[in-house]
């Protein structure tokens, strides 16, 4: 009994110091929003660091993943972006903004009967994304 009381101090102290070091990780939301406020200061390095090390925690990341696409679409990694913004379709086929910066990639690129397929996703469930996404290709 008298050997328990002697341990315990210890015991304590290393749970106390393991969930110290539990609270010191950033999870994927911590370096989500980090990535954003870079990304809104315009430091896009930083925005696509933070971005990546949120998918590396967890690698299904959706709005990490749609933010790199952003990033990367801002900087001219339209490869990369298009990427991003596929995956994100493939974790979730119906997220109304990566099918509209896809539409919106595809146009840029002269792929108009491609940005349309994304024209006609968002007519039934985003009408305004739709139009703009519409006048877009039209212009293009």
């Amino acid at each position: 009994m008298r050997k328990a009381f002697l341990i315990l101090p210890f015991i304590l102290f290393g749970c106390l110091l393991l969930g110290s070091f539990n609270c010191a990780r950033k999870t994927a939301d911590d370096h989500f929003r980090a990535g954003t406020r870079f990304f809104a200061q315009g430091s896009y390095d930083e925005a696509i660091q933070e971005y990546k090390k949120a998918i590396e925690i967890d690698p299904n990341h959706v709005n990490s993943h749609l933010n790199l696409g952003a990033v990367y679409a801002r900087t001219g990694m339209f490869e990369e972006a298009k990427k991003e913004y596929e995956f994100v379709l493939m974790l979730n086929n119906m997220h109304i903004k990566a099918h509209y910066n896809l539409g919106m990639l595809l146009a840029r690129e002269g792929k108009k009967e491609e940005a349309k397929e994304h024209y006609e996703f968002l007519k039934s469930v985003s009408p305004t994304f739709a139009d703009t996404l519409l006048k877009f290709i039209e212009r293009n």
